[in-house]
């Protein structure tokens, strides 16, 4: 019997992990699940040992060259036999809720193609992320719907996968994803529970990405040149500057009232003292 989910792990010195992300992926009952786990390159001697062990039990193994998770997701699920799609990195857990949820919306409405939820913390903290019904403008912002987003696989190779230039990204490559896909006129559905576990740990590397502005930077022209038409943060940035250069000290005051007191705030607008937005 052919698969209905396929699960690509990619695993970059995470082995520590794989064997808590298999437990979770096994709960799933709803369906015939395929697990294909993608070694990025890892030079971990414990990782991996354990990949080898794992693939002496009979689990799916590939083996590549460091590439980045871009490139790791896209060889698995070339691989795949499943017609639904869970990333999972390494290192997280998904809920079988999530995957039954997923399957019922995905076999009762064939227009929608990408489903995503909330998640939970695990780790150095035990916070809750919770998103919202699909907004594009939140996600030209932000990646505003997470990173364990079940789709279909056909939508993958409309897009031709991730974008594996985005290698060094830390997660990026997830979010411009999503932002193809959005582009493409892809249909995305928010089920409000918590579909899985995200392991937080220390993200020293991150934020020393994030301090490295000239890579920001570099990323962000990317995106821009990438997604013309759809993606135009300048402008949002260019009427904030004109805003300010307006009334310098009442675009000050405003954004101090929405940050700090907000219930003054929506007062304030409602007796139409001020106008609704920051632009």
């Amino acid at each position: 019997m052919e698969p209905v989910f396929s699960v690509i792990v990619p695993c970059y010195n995470h082995g520590e992990f794989l064997r808590r992300n298999i437990k979770s992926v096994a709960q799933i009952d709803i369906a015939v699940t395929e697990l294909i786990i993608v070694d990025d390159g890892s030079t971990d001697e414990k990782t991996l040992k354990e990949l080898d062990a794992l693939e002496q039990e009979g689990y799916r193994i590939i083996r590549q060259g460091n590439a980045g998770p871009g490139a790791a997701r896209n060889n698995g699920i070339a691989m795949a036999k499943g017609k639904y799609i869970i990333p999972l990195d390494a290192d997280d857990m998904i809920r079988k809720e999530y995957a039954q949820e997923a399957y019922k919306v995905f076999e009762a409405n064939p227009s929608i193609h990408i489903v995503y939820s909330n998640f939970k913390r695990f780790g150095d903290s035990d916070t809750v992320e919770r998103y919202t019904s699909f907004n594009l403008q939140d996600l030209m912002l932000t990646n505003s719907i997470g990173s364990c987003v079940i789709y279909r696989k056909s939508a993958w190779e409309a897009v031709s996968g991730y974008d594996e230039n985005l290698r060094k990204g830390y997660s990026w490559e997830d979010w411009d994803f999503w932002i193809t896909l959005a582009c493409h006129h892809f249909n995305f559905l928010h089920l409000d529970m918590i579909g899985y576990d995200y392991y937080h740990k220390n993200m020293s590397r991150e934020r020393d990405f994030l301090k490295d502005r000239i890579k920001v930077n570099r990323i962000i022209d990317y995106f821009e040149e990438k997604h013309q038409g759809f993606y135009n943060p300048k402008a949002i940035h260019d009427n904030l500057i004109f805003q300010v250069k307006s009334s310098p000290v009442g675009m000050l005051g405003k954004i101090i009232l929405a940050a700090y007191f907000p219930r003054l705030y929506q007062k304030a607008l409602k007796k139409g003292k001020i106008r609704k937005y920051l632009f």
